[in-house]
């Protein structure tokens, strides 16, 4: 007799592509009766979601509705309910069902995030968290780490008593492959996502309009849109004949972006995982980062496949430019291949296994 499909439930924020694309290859798969709910929608008028469009949601899912409490609804029917947002209010009213009623004795539950402890820093900022996340504290429920960055920071807010997982984001990587370059001198470097602070892009500017003077033939992209553009535009209007700045991109033309490009360039102050690194890998680009994006702790070996800055600075960043810049083609091209085969164990057919085999361990664990 076949064994019953298990039933779970992911709560979750926004459907972006990266999560449309990973929850419709695990439903594709079969192994488990999956249902996605999504807390919020995309204002369809806004620049993001005209971008993202072109991805259907082929997957069980529902948005929930306003003041919807989750703790009566069919969910309690679910086998596992994986909480991917623990911020708003309905997930945190879903976390205290799980750990204060009779669900906890009969339903198993997991809470999957990001790093903690990154924007409330210090003793205060613990006291606040232990404030917040008092009902995860409550109880040993296992933790699913987007990535080793997370699961080191979880153990440190958390403790080691628990099971902790490690289990990134996942997208379809395979529209980013592209045949092996020949050797080449790079030049290139792309930076793509939001125009924000915490992206880093304003060091990258200052670092960029530095070092343009002494290599004219280097080129800077820029792909995004943000309340940075202006002063970024400033920064580098002494270059800006090596600067493309090309705003915000479709969903389906990325790749011809990133396939223009020799690195990319992904200055974080924080990010708690950064689905540019694989995509960037994956075209071949080596990795231009800094230890406090959460992908380059798995994917990103200092070197070989990019580079890791301990600290943010344009002197920094600037070196790293410098480096790449000043390497020989066949070592470029070494650097380049590294990169391409250190996406393959990234790809959205491993991903779909690590989420499966992840779901059956802690729905035995919480069971046992």
């Amino acid at each position: 007799m076949k064994t019953p499909r298990l039933k779970t439930l992911v709560v979750t924020y926004l459907p972006s592509p990266y999560q449309v694309e990973f929850f419709n290859a695990i439903a594709a798969s079969n192994d488990i009766s999956l249902h996605v709910t999504y807390i919020a929608k995309f204002d369809n008028s806004s620049p993001v979601a005209q971008a993202w469009r072109g991805l259907d949601i082929n997957h069980e899912h529902r948005f929930i509705t306003p003041r919807e409490d989750l703790t009566t609804t069919w969910y309690q029917d679910t086998d596992l309910a994986v909480i991917n947002f623990g911020r708003h209010w309905a997930t945190r009213k879903l976390m205290h069902a799980y750990t204060s009623s009779h669900l906890s004795r009969t339903r198993a539950w997991c809470f999957w995030g990001e790093r903690p402890g990154v924007t409330l820093r210090g003793w205060p900022g613990k006291v606040i968290r232990r404030a917040r996340w008092h009902r995860l504290h409550s109880t040993n429920c296992p933790i699913w780490g987007v990535g080793n960055f997370a699961i080191q920071g979880f153990k440190e807010e958390f403790g080691t008593h628990r099971k902790y997982l490690n289990i990134p984001y996942f997208s379809n990587l395979s529209r980013f492959t592209r045949p092996h370059t020949p050797t080449k001198l790079p030049r290139t470097i792309l930076f793509s996502g939001s125009l924000i602070p915490r992206k880093g892009v304003d060091v990258l500017a200052e670092a960029f309009a530095m070092i343009a003077p002494s290599w004219p033939d280097a080129k800077l992209i820029i792909i995004g849109k943000g309340p940075l553009e202006q002063k970024l535009r400033q920064i580098l209007d002494p270059c800006r004949n090596q600067v493309d700045f090309r705003g915000l991109q479709t969903w389906p033309s990325l790749p011809g972006h990133y396939a223009e490009a020799d690195a990319i360039c992904v200055p974080s102050r924080y990010d708690g995982w950064a689905m540019v690194v694989p995509e960037g890998l994956a075209s071949g680009l080596p990795v231009i980062t800094t230890k406090f994006v959460g992908a380059c702790y798995d994917l990103v070996r200092n070197g070989q496949n990019g580079y890791i800055l301990q600290k943010l600075s344009r002197k920094t960043l600037a070196e790293s430019f410098v480096r790449l810049f000043s390497l020989p083609p066949n070592e470029f091209s070494t650097m380049s291949k590294s990169a391409s085969d250190s996406a393959e164990s990234h790809s959205l057919n491993n991903g779909t296994q690590r989420f499966l085999d992840a779901a059956e361990r802690t729905y035995h664990w919480c069971k046992s």
